[in-house]
């Protein structure tokens, strides 16, 4: 079994200031991709590689700062591959910032979206709008 990179998400805020006084804090807690197994008999691969690889964050550009908007994220993970053998067919997720959750979770909505064939890399980019709708 070939253990890949299943990878990681982080997104921060960054506080307005001089000097010391700049900092970066995280907003919610990180997204990470979910290990899973292929059963390959040629080449046996686990994980779901390249969660990350491209990212576009969306924030209703009404609200007064970052904090106060409505945050939308879609990650790419264009090498993840499917269960019945076809290669890099990749996916898209895609997560709303959730205020009301005690620790200010992402929470995905929906389900992934799925390429369709073989070697599709869906997700090497992926785009929001600004208002996070599409």
């Amino acid at each position: 079994c070939v253990r890949l990179s299943i990878g990681r998400v982080r997104v921060y805020n960054h506080k307005l200031g001089t000097g010391s006084n700049v900092a970066w804090t995280q907003l919610g807690d990180d997204i990470n991709g979910q290990i899973r197994e292929i059963d390959d008999p040629i080449m046996p691969y686990m994980g779901e590689p390249s969660l990350g690889y491209s990212v576009s964050l969306s924030a209703d550009p009404a609200a007064s700062s970052l904090m106060n908007a409505n945050l939308r994220l879609s990650i790419g993970a264009p090498a993840l591959q499917d269960q019945i053998y076809q290669r890099m067919v990749g996916q898209v997720f895609v997560f709303e910032y959730d205020r009301t959750h005690v620790t200010h979770a992402w929470v995905q909505l929906g389900a992934p979206i799925d390429g369709e064939g073989f070697f599709d890399q869906f997700g090497t980019s992926v785009s929001l709008i600004s208002d996070g709708r599409r």
